[in-house]
């Protein structure tokens, strides 16, 4: 069970984000996002899924409401992407409180956990959420379940708590300012962990660069 009190090795290897990655992008909504980056973990099991954000902050900056100040926001919806279940952020309120709430569904409490710290050693906000598959509108959850789903990593800053984010999706629209370089919804695919060595082919949104690997390909795994 993913550890909701911290980022380690419970969470196994991360996919990375920032403005090169395809589907990705930062919006300057406010005032400048100090969100530019993240490292994304998801997980799953017969209950829940799990996601977790690490991203480089220079202060944890909170907001009179869940969306707003340094946290996450993300949107899931069927696998169609048609059908919204969620509109949940986590972050902090300012005076050290977690805020985490749902503002599509009326969720009852154990249908959800989020935890948003602070790690001022190292200049990282670190935000941790489980959903259970029923309140995304799977009753069984199984290999192959895919969800569609945008996210964001909201930037709070010093002068201003609301400044941006860091986008991947396209939740405004392909072309929005909101969600610069947005072209789709993302698909999380519940992966089968009897399988060894599986890979996800990405469905190819751009043609590939055949003379140059660029953003085109999008994220690639590591080998060594």
């Amino acid at each position: 069970t993913p550890n909701m009190n911290a980022i380690d090795a419970s969470w196994g290897t991360p996919f990375h984000l920032d403005a090169t990655t395809l589907n990705t992008g930062v919006c300057n909504y406010s005032a400048t996002s100090d969100a530019t980056e993240a490292d994304v973990y998801v997980l799953w099991d017969d209950t829940y899924l799990y996601m977790a954000v690490a991203s480089p902050d220079s202060d944890l900056v909170g907001g009179p409401d869940a969306y707003v100040g340094d946290g996450v926001q993300i949107w899931i919806y069927d696998e169609t992407g048609a059908v919204q279940y969620s509109n949940f952020c986590v972050t902090q309120d300012g005076s050290g409180n977690v805020q985490a709430q749902d503002y599509t569904n009326a969720w009852a409490p154990t249908d959800y956990e989020g935890n948003c710290i602070y790690d001022s050693a190292n200049n990282m906000v670190y935000t941790m959420f489980k959903i259970k598959h029923t309140a995304l509108g799977v009753a069984e959850a199984a290999p192959g379940t895919t969800y569609a789903a945008n996210m964001v990593r909201i930037s709070g800053t010093s002068t201003n708590n609301y400044a941006g984010w860091l986008s991947w999706g396209n939740q405004w629209g392909t072309g929005s300012a909101n969600n610069p370089n947005g072209i789709g919804k993302n698909a999380i695919i519940l992966a089968d962990d009897a399988t060894v060595g599986s890979v996800k082919a990405q469905k190819a949104f751009l043609t590939p660069n055949m003379n140059a690997i660029d953003a085109s390909w999008g994220t690639p795994f590591h080998l060594d």
